[in-house]
């Protein structure tokens, strides 16, 4: 997800292990006035980015545009609302790269934070789906998402798992005075599993966690962890994914056929 350049900045890691070659791809989605200095060009070191905009809509069939170039995907949402949208020649840029970069790999992993749009919020700001499906589209297998400060989440779309946050792993900032949802959310996360069968993701597991007052996971057992897997089997179910919850984690068994019920943003 970095580079000298940005075709460095947009090649994966490549690793091979009893035979699987799989190729992780890196991703930084925040919004465009914050960091867009950060992006790697053709002669200058950065990361590789995909740029987010604030658009306001204001009325059916019409809206408003701020500080936002034309070359924006659509947007197909309630109007009189503010949404983020992703700027197209970074999401085809990144379509692009994963067609050329993924070699002959197996498996493609694209991880993405995704660092914009109620960081501590279950719902799905609406350029992530963007993004998402667009990697998909060319050729990613496996889809993770972190950086909001929460759990979202599962969508299978063509047959490929979607994680749109898998929440935090480590977080050394602790709530000052009174503790709301939110924040206490912000330490409840899962690892997960990847089960590979016939060069597929077959199986995902999410193992969860619980970090501590001192900054660091653990595996969260009992009440706290069934509640963790309960919490994310519902925000699942959004996307018509459905989880099987055990005693200690939740699992997703992945059907190459399916698709999610939600139209494509």
């Amino acid at each position: 997800g970095a580079g000298r350049t940005i075709e460095e900045a947009f090649r994966p890691a490549r690793i091979e292990a009893n035979g699987l070659r799989i190729a992780f791809f890196s991703l930084y989605c925040c919004h465009y006035n914050r960091v867009a200095q950060e992006m790697a060009t053709a002669t200058q070191p950065g990361v590789a980015l995909a740029r987010a905009y604030d658009v306001l809509l204001e009325m059916p069939g019409f809206f408003e545009e701020r500080n936002v170039p034309p070359n924006i995907f659509p947007l197909r949402v309630n109007p009189a609302v503010s949404v983020m949208a992703p700027l197209r020649e970074d999401v085809q840029r990144l379509s692009q790269a994963i067609r050329t970069g993924k070699g002959d790999a197996d498996v493609v992993v694209l991880y993405v934070h995704f660092h914009w749009a109620r960081h501590t919020k279950a719902d799905l700001p609406y350029h992530q789906r963007v993004v998402a499906h667009a990697a998909i589209d060319a050729g990613v297998d496996l889809f993770v998402g972190h950086g909001p400060h929460t759990l979202r989440g599962v969508e299978v779309y063509g047959g490929k798992p979607v994680l749109f946050s898998i929440g935090n792993f480590v977080l050394q900032r602790q709530p000052q005075g009174r503790t709301t949802s939110a924040t206490s959310r912000g330490h409840e996360s899962v690892v997960v599993r990847a089960v590979v069968s016939g060069k597929r993701v077959a199986r995902l597991e999410f193992l969860p966690i619980s970090i501590g007052s001192d900054g660091q996971p653990r595996f969260a057992a009992g009440e706290s962890g069934r509640a963790i897997g309960h919490r994310l089997s519902a925000l699942s179910a959004e996307f018509g994914t459905e989880l099987s919850e055990t005693d200690w984690y939740t699992a997703l068994e992945i059907d190459p056929q399916a698709t999610s019920r939600t139209a494509h943003p």
